[in-house]
């Protein structure tokens, strides 16, 4: 009389408790209670006895001596407060574990290690993770933990300052560096990796050390190297930040099509943009301004220390007044269409 697969589609858009309600109206429903799946993260105290226990995709935990659900995917620890994290697939260590080993269900895809933690404890990984984030307060080698060369994405814990070589899996394809890493990277990097981000302290010599394999490169607040023969020509996408003053003559390769420089760059930029670019971001500081920007380029965003950009157009950036406009307006190509101001020029709009 009850069709499961038309009751499973109508169950898709009920939350877990209407789930459950909805099977308590009669005793023919009852039975697919124990079929469906419940998605909503719940308390492991609140649902652990249930029959049905094992549906449960989305727990909520404060140990980690018991037993998962069998279909688990996300898996939320409890460290002084409730944590609000999306992350599907997911399981997240805290330091408050004192179990010396942890299995990981084998359905989890992500690993989110927390603080200060692992310092009691052996993780067994398995190959279906494939990506590990380190929260604030992990500081130890990598090799403690990176034993699967199925990870592809790596996040460091801000704290982690150790030497990397032979140290990245080959499988890495996306690599986030903390905010105080600052070794050096020769030799460390497998051309496996397409998304290169540094954190706020590296500040270290690139040359021929990075792979060619590298789409989007960003480099952190320190970083102020040479650039010379450094980027590859697979880079579409490159950032730099706060320091960087370097040359970038005959520097940036025409693959780039998004080129941002941070507040301190200041540059010449002389036959130096290539005309694949038709992102770039400067500075408001910025004053080297000897020729048009490449005709190429369609979006232009001119950064202060300010937070909040507005949005112009080719047309109505001739009725800015401000000194620093008036000057560059002579170098801004006809191709752009789009272009992001700090805030506060905008009252020097006619």
């Amino acid at each position: 009389m009850y069709h499961y697969d038309v009751f499973s589609k109508v169950c898709e858009h009920l939350n877990n408790k209407e789930k459950i309600y909805l099977t308590m109206t009669c005793v023919a429903m009852d039975k697919f209670k124990y079929k469906l799946i419940y998605t909503d993260v719940v308390s492991y105290r609140c649902v652990h006895h249930l029959p049905y226990y094992d549906n449960f995709e989305a727990i909520i935990v404060d140990y980690f001596e018991i037993a998962f659900p069998k279909n688990v995917k996300k898996i939320l620890s409890l460290d002084h407060k409730w944590r609000s994290l999306d992350l599907a697939g997911s399981l997240i260590f805290t330091a408050d574990n004192e179990k010396k080993v942890v299995k990981i269900p084998p359905r989890v895809t992500k690993l989110k290690l927390c603080q200060t933690l692992i310092r009691s404890i052996e993780l067994s990984i398995p190959k279906s993770v494939a990506q590990i984030d380190f929260c604030w307060g992990c500081n130890d080698p990598l090799e403690k933990y990176i034993t699967s060369s199925s990870v592809t994405h790596l996040t460091l814990p801000v704290n982690f300052n150790h030497d990397i070589t032979d140290r990245i899996p080959n499988s890495v394809t996306h690599l986030i560096f903390g905010y105080y890493f600052n070794k050096p990277i020769k030799k460390c990097l497998p051309n496996s990796i397409t998304h290169l981000f540094f954190g706020h302290c590296f500040d270290q010599p690139i040359k021929k050390y990075l792979p060619n394999s590298v789409t989007h490169l960003f480099f952190g607040h320190d970083f102020d190297q040479s650039i010379e023969n450094s980027i590859p020509n697979s880079v579409t996408y490159l950032k730099f930040s706060s320091f960087f003053n370097q040359s970038i003559k005959g520097c940036i390769p025409s693959s780039v099509t998004h080129l941002n420089f941070g507040p301190s760059f200041n540059r010449s930029i002389k036959n130096s943009i290539p005309n694949s670019v038709t992102h770039l971001m400067l500075s408001y500081h910025f004053d080297k301004f000897k020729e048009p920007l490449p005709a190429t380029i369609t979006h232009l965003k001119i950064i202060n220390c300010e937070k909040l950009d507005t949005q112009t157009t080719s047309d109505n950036f001739e009725s800015l007044n401000d000194p620093y406009f008036m000057r560059i307006k002579k170098f801004i190509p006809s191709s752009i269409i789009v272009i992001l101001i700090p805030a506060s020029l905008m009252s020097n709009v006619d």
